[in-house]
């Protein structure tokens, strides 16, 4: 593809590959489109006339995904905690009215999601960073270019440099 001989190099910046997303980008995508989904989620069951303290259940999980994206499984797990106590203090009334037996289940199960998803979220957050941070580490070529970087030419060199001594040749470095 030529940009019409004249030089300007309008085709080449055209042609750039698109610049990856950094972690913090990641992030707060990741935070918005979750949010929304717990959001639609919260919002379906109301309109469906959900118990309110399941709705309200529901929405115990946005603090603890807030947690976990911002502070690992560790924020998650505390929080999860948290938001069982906030469930259980909103099914108190009920508990003292018929009692604590027909909610043990009920409150046993959330704080399992609870804490499944602070602690599952969490660690999942974790690899998530942690295979950005790498691929940041190996990456080769610059997004604003498009060109080889400096990591990929002293790779390339100790690459060739260990052929040439693997078989006893000159080794060179030509523009």
């Amino acid at each position: 593809m030529t940009d019409g001989g004249y030089g300007t190099g309008a085709a080449a910046a055209t042609a750039r590959p698109p610049r990856g997303l950094g972690y913090n980008q990641v992030r707060i995508l990741m935070l918005v489109g979750g949010l929304a989904l717990l959001a639609i989620t919260a919002g379906v069951s109301y309109v469906r006339r959900v118990e309110t303290a399941e709705v309200a259940a529901i929405l115990f999980f946005i603090p603890i995904f807030v947690a976990f994206v911002f502070t690992d499984w560790k924020g998650g797990l505390i929080v999860a905690a948290l938001a069982t106590a906030g469930y259980v203090a909103l099914r108190w009334p009920a508990i003292e009215a018929i009692g604590a037996g027909r909610f043990t289940s009920l409150i046993f199960s959330r704080a399992v999601a609870f804490f499944a998803f602070g602690a599952i979220g969490g660690l999942a957050n974790q690899q998530l960073r942690g295979s950005l941070n790498k691929l940041d580490l190996y990456d080769q070529v610059d997004d604003e270019t498009g060109l080889f970087n400096a990591r990929y030419f002293l790779q390339d060199t100790d690459l060739e440099m260990s052929r040439a001594r693997r078989y006893q040749t000159l080794f060179s470095v030509g523009a």
